[in-house]
């Protein structure tokens, strides 16, 4: 018994210290995601910027191709402003409404170009050379991160697969723990019946004795009336079968007469199985009829054997 206890703690500290790698490991696996997901975010912003970055550097030149960069920069501020203004005085009649709206757009105007069209060449290459320099790095990690996010999982693989048959034996051992710690239930309870003074009980006590011995084997138990009872004192249920049972609280040997009258109550309780108990003993012509009858007869001689459950029917 001490053996299976320490066994079980060993199986439930090792289980506990593998549900904690376990978790671990699925902590570094989200790590590791979340990682894979920033560089990834990462190199598609860089190339964002890097497909921004050109696109304005193509306008410009096309700009300065042409030579309306200064153009730009000297008369759209100018344009922008007017024209809110102009707006707002001709059809609304509101100066102060006019000037707001004016000073707005050209401050706008103004930002738009310096966002979109304003910057030399060396500025935007060397922004250029820099989201192409963070876009690489996000990307050489990439296979790293992949490996490391291959080796979490066949670490956690590893791990599940080693707690399975931890976990089958845990729940194995502690069955066989409820089990034996069933049998010292019942072998105190068998004990105590054992040692009660059965062999001087009488009439109803011997019955309901009985009753409590037929209980601690696993049995279901029924009473019938105590007058009319057609030779069964009580009904024994083992699943789906029902045994009629005759009790005899004897200081002499217990003759035939218990026999029949328990086999020709049996179809009167439905039942398909017969027993006679007694603190005595049983003739010689009991003993042959319940053999010619099936009828299990249990006597002081085997009566340990019945209370303890060891007693086997030969039928």
């Amino acid at each position: 018994m001490a053996d299976e206890q320490a066994l079980t703690a060993t199986l439930e500290q090792s289980i506990l210290e593998n549900r904690r790698c376990l978790a671990a490991l699925e902590v570094e696996q989200q790590q590791v995601i979340a990682k894979q997901r920033w560089a990834a975010s990462q190199a598609k912003r860089c190339q964002s910027g890097i497909v921004w970055a050109e696109t304005k550097q193509r306008y410009r030149h096309k700009l300065d191709q042409q030579g309306l960069r200064l153009v730009l920069l000297i008369c759209g501020p100018f344009a922008a402003v007017l024209l809110p203004f102009s707006f707002m005085v001709a059809v609304l009649g509101d100066i102060p409404l006019g000037i707001v709206a004016g000073i707005g757009s050209g401050v706008a105007s103004v930002l738009s170009y310096k966002l979109t069209l304003c910057g030399s060449d060396a500025q935007t290459n060397r922004r250029i050379y820099e989201y192409r320099e963070l876009r690489s790095a996000a990307l050489a990690s990439a296979p790293e991160r992949v490996a490391a996010l291959e080796a979490v999982q066949v670490a956690i693989l590893g791990i599940q697969t080693k707690l399975v048959p931890l976990e089958k034996q845990l729940a194995e051992c502690r069955r066989q723990e409820d089990e034996r710690r069933k049998e010292n239930a019942f072998d105190t309870v068998a004990t105590r019946l054992y040692n009660a003074r059965w062999r001087e009980l009488r009439g109803v006590d011997f019955e309901t004795f009985i009753a409590q011995v037929f209980q601690n084997l696993g049995y279901a138990v029924e009473g019938t009336p105590v007058s009319g009872d057609q030779g069964v004192d009580l009904i024994v249920i083992a699943g789906e079968l029902r045994i009629a049972v005759q009790v005899k609280g004897y200081y002499n040997s217990v003759s035939n007469s218990a026999i029949q009258e328990v086999v020709a109550g049996m179809r009167f309780h439905s039942c398909v199985a017969t027993c006679v108990v007694t603190n005595s003993r049983f003739t010689k012509s009991a003993l042959e009829l319940a053999a010619s009858n099936d009828c299990l007869c249990i006597e002081e001689a085997n009566f340990e054997d019945f209370v303890f459950g060891r007693l086997v029917r030969n039928t």
